[in-house]
């Protein structure tokens, strides 16, 4: 399967892929299964939806807890066929440019450490405290600083994708969001990969970030499954 046809919708794949991470189950002209080795996630992107259940089955040794996929019919097979019950429906952004978004620089962004992973904890409830460890682990969370304050932090999903992204209330609407996921950018830039991220459907203040910031946001939905 050509993922660079829709490399908005499949920047997932091309990630592991890029980064060497990607076991591969099954792939042909009309489709891709990719285990990824850090994250134990697997993602799957099939032109006929039979063929996504046929191979789901095949490789149910698995023991899946974490699936990409990109049908929804492939999300209620999953949920009935496996028991996983929570579903984010998302959009995925890309940035298309060679040199990070220009933004006013007012933070100083640093590696975290486990020592502030309460800091974290305290702010940020979408990951379970062992794969942030695991995050932190890697060098891939990044803590904000104004004025010797921390103001928030950012960081790279263990499948490669940009992601918890957050400013504290008392911190917002002060551009630190746009400077963070710029940070972030430049970094996924530096070090070859794409700054790829999603954002849940409904959520329309991170939309308008992206957007705002020259990311390109897929038509098509992507479905995680856990």
């Amino acid at each position: 399967m050509n993922l660079e046809t829709n490399p908005v919708l499949y920047a997932g794949l091309i990630q592991i892929r890029k980064r060497g991470t990607a076991e591969i189950l099954e792939e042909t002209e009309n489709g891709i299964f990719l285990l990824d080795t850090i994250s134990n996630g697997v993602m799957l992107a099939v032109e006929n939806v039979e063929t996504g259940r046929q191979w789901l089955r095949k490789h149910s040794d698995l023991h899946y807890t974490l699936l990409s996929v990109f049908d929804r019919e492939l999300v209620d097979f999953i949920r009935a066929e496996y028991g996983l019950t929570e579903v984010l429906d998302c959009y995925q952004a890309l940035y298309p440019l060679n040199t990070p978004p220009v933004c006013e620089k007012k933070l100083q962004i640093r590696c975290g450490t486990q020592q502030e992973l309460p800091i974290v904890l305290a702010h940020y409830d979408k990951l379970s405290e062992a794969e942030l460890k695991q995050i932190i682990a890697r060098g891939n969370l990044f803590l904000a600083f104004h004025n010797g304050e921390a103001v928030g932090f950012v960081g790279e999903h263990l499948e490669g994708s940009m992601g918890l992204l957050e400013v504290f209330p008392d911190c917002r609407r002060q551009g630190y969001g746009a400077e963070l996921e710029s940070f972030m950018i430049g970094r996924m830039l530096e070090r070859g990969l794409l700054p790829y991220c999603q954002v849940e459907v409904d959520n329309e203040k991170s939309l308008a970030l992206q957007r705002k910031l020259g990311m390109t946001v897929s038509r098509e939905k992507v479905y995680w499954v856990f």
